[in-house]
């Protein structure tokens, strides 16, 4: 029983952490433009339409990070891992935690919808590097 208790930890810890780093990796990929200049008003070839709202897409990308920030917060608090603390060990659910918050990134990631225009444009070179570098 311990041994298949140790291998589901390290499959989930490799699946949540498969899921986590090609979500990265696809936001990156999709805020950048290195794909076929698609970019964050651009929808790449495969993606989906608005997941929750289709013709406004702010709202949707609002509900896409609620739901992303909803379930990480919840499930970080204490109450919550005493509600499974019977169920789950200490060490099962943060890889269940992790493995949550990792199909709610990439969700986020994946059902992002484009903006059909720019949120701001700022004119002045200075301001314009001060969004480029932490001061």
């Amino acid at each position: 029983m311990e041994k298949l208790r140790a291998a589901l930890l390290v499959f989930l810890g490799v699946v949540s952490t498969l899921m986590a780093g090609g979500s990265v990796l696809y936001m990156g990929v999709f805020y950048t433009g290195a794909y076929d200049g698609a970019s964050i008003h651009l929808k790449l070839p495969h993606h989906l339409p608005a997941l929750f709202v289709g013709s406004y897409p702010v709202v949707n990308n609002l509900l896409l990070l609620a739901v992303f920030f909803g379930t990480h917060s919840l499930l970080a608090r204490g109450w919550m891992k005493k509600v499974f603390s019977p169920v789950l060990s200490e060490s099962l659910y943060r890889q269940v935690y992790f493995l949550v918050s990792s199909v709610t990134l990439f969700l986020a990631a994946y059902g992002w919808s484009p903006l059909p225009h720019g949120v701001w444009h700022v004119q002045s070179p200075g301001l314009r590097l001060s969004f480029y570098c932490k001061l």
